[in-house]
């Protein structure tokens, strides 16, 4: 069975799902009548990306976002771009029917699985600048540092410390700053999120 959706989108224009895969991608020739034509035949255009349902562990849905998350394969993640929610929720559900031994839940994630990477940048900003803080202090009470072995993130560090508490805390104030202001970003496109897992084999 085949159904598509074009929609008004540069990144996305073609949603096709046919003999268990589905298909997506932005074909230059989207409204040309031959295209159309073929199209209703079933027949897939060459410069669209498909993922075949066997290859697809789970899809996400969430009620903030224009997109649809689809993981596959081992590791692959990809994204449906739709900016008409009653598209999106169309094409979800007809998702959810294809695959119906897929397990379907919905619910809110936790602050912390959405905004994981923010609050590790937060704390990453935060423990950095208590440790360089702490450095140029004692560079400004006359403390001598020397590095050694390979340089990384130790001087780093130290490089920034040379340039004074102060200055430091100038620095790492926008640092955190900028991260605290991702977080919060994030955090208020944390919504409904609907989800289709592959059930796990029995042994």
């Amino acid at each position: 069975m085949e159904k598509y959706w074009i929609v008004d989108n540069k990144q996305n224009r073609l949603i096709f799902i046919k003999e268990e895969s589905i298909y997506f991608g932005t074909p230059k020739e989207v409204n040309n009548s031959k295209f159309l034509f073929h199209l209703k035949k079933g027949i897939v255009a060459e410069n669209i990306f498909g993922i075949p349902y066997a290859y697809i562990k789970r899809i996400e849905c969430q009620s903030k976002s224009q997109t649809i998350k689809i993981y596959f394969g081992k590791d692959s993640e990809d994204e449906i771009y739709i900016k008409n929610d009653l598209v999106k929720n169309e094409i979800f559900d007809y998702l959810k029917y294809q695959l119906s031994k897929f397990e379907y839940s919905e619910r809110v994630p936790s602050i912390f699985k959405h905004t994981k990477p923010q609050l590790f940048s937060i704390l990453f900003s935060i423990l950095a600048f208590l440790l360089t803080f702490n450095i140029a202090e004692e560079i400004e009470n006359g403390a001598k540092f020397q590095l050694e072995g390979r340089t990384g993130i130790g001087s780093i560090l130290l490089g920034i410390s040379q340039f004074g508490r102060l200055k430091v805390i100038i620095g790492f104030s926008l640092l955190i700053s900028i991260a605290a202001f991702s977080f919060v970003q994030k955090n208020k496109k944390r919504g409904l999120t609907k989800y289709l897992i592959r059930e796990k084999s029995k042994k």
